[in-house]
């Protein structure tokens, strides 16, 4: 409970927060350890101390704050950046990952298609100089492996 002791004609009272103010005001909040009111859009968004920080506590002039801080630019832009989180494009988030993914498989194709193409021209050496592709033992462990995997095995050592 927010309160505020005051003197008018020579009496105390204590004026007492009342909280029909969060249905007015739908961005305001309070904190019960504080014993202070807190703008919700600019606690997380940044803004005024006052209502972010320190918090708001002068009850006295409640409707003159609130009105004013709900017109500064500040709020407006919070109020704003409130409203539109969570409210992400899927439409455009999923052309972006589909992009993403096609250059993705783009780069892969061309990295392949360059691998193909010296496996390919080894195998059109061995063709000029009538070289067999295949050895006798071929094995990966093989002391010989044969020319067409010599010429393969020279090809990654120049270009991996």
């Amino acid at each position: 409970q927010i309160s505020q002791p005051g003197i008018s004609n020579s009496k105390k009272y204590i004026r007492s927060f009342n909280s029909e103010w969060y249905q007015r005001k739908s961005w305001l909040c309070g904190c019960e350890v504080k014993h202070a009111l807190f703008c919700f859009p600019c606690l997380l968004f940044g803004g005024d101390v006052t209502w972010t920080k320190d918090g708001f506590r002068n009850i006295n002039k409640m409707k003159e704050k609130t009105e004013k801080h709900e017109k500064s630019k500040k709020h407006v832009e919070n109020l704003v950046s409130l409203s539109l989180l969570g409210n992400v494009n899927i439409k455009e988030k999923l052309t972006e990952a589909y992009r993403l993914s096609i250059n993705e498989h783009n780069i892969k194709v061309k990295k392949n298609r360059e691998i193909l193409s010296k496996i390919i021209d080894c195998i059109f050496f061995c063709g000029n100089f009538e070289t067999p592709l295949c050895a006798h033992d071929d094995k990966d462990d093989s002391v010989n492996p044969g020319v067409f995997r010599g010429l393969i095995n020279f090809a990654c050592k120049l270009d991996p």
